[in-house]
């Protein structure tokens, strides 16, 4: 039988959500997708995503993004699709990874002048669309 705590994948796709709490996911160690599109959301904390080491889908698309702060998304070595189209985003942390950034990351948003500096020089990186 499969518990809460072997869950792979998330979906609270179009659910009004504003804030998540910092430790929200502490219990969903195995989660592998996290699909928080249209909702609310405005900053990614740091802590937001800190103990999801597994995580290789975050879709973040559709909310109102306007900050990531910093090394909110460094333990995510897993990662290979992060989907930030259609937010606000002003304000992204210098060290949003860590180092070494994850191997054949593709990155969806559209080019803006915050992101630049986080994603141009990472020679891991696949594509940016």
């Amino acid at each position: 039988m499969e518990t809460t705590s072997d869950a792979t994948s998330l979906s609270l796709y179009r659910n009004r959500i504003n804030y998540i709490e910092q430790d929200s996911f502490i219990n969903l160690p195995k989660l592998e997708e996290i699909y928080l599109g249209r909702n609310q959301l405005s900053v990614i904390q740091r802590a937001t995503f800190g103990h999801l080491k597994n995580v290789q889908i975050l879709d973040l698309h559709r909310n109102e993004i306007s900050h990531i702060e910093s090394g909110s998304l460094a333990h995510m070595q897993c990662l290979r699709r992060l989907n930030l189209r259609r937010n606000n985003l002003q304000i992204v942390g210098h060290d949003v990874f860590s180092s070494p950034f994850p191997n054949n990351l593709q990155i969806r948003y559209r080019c803006c002048p915050p992101l630049l500096h986080v994603f141009t020089d990472k020679r891991n990186l696949i594509y940016m669309f």
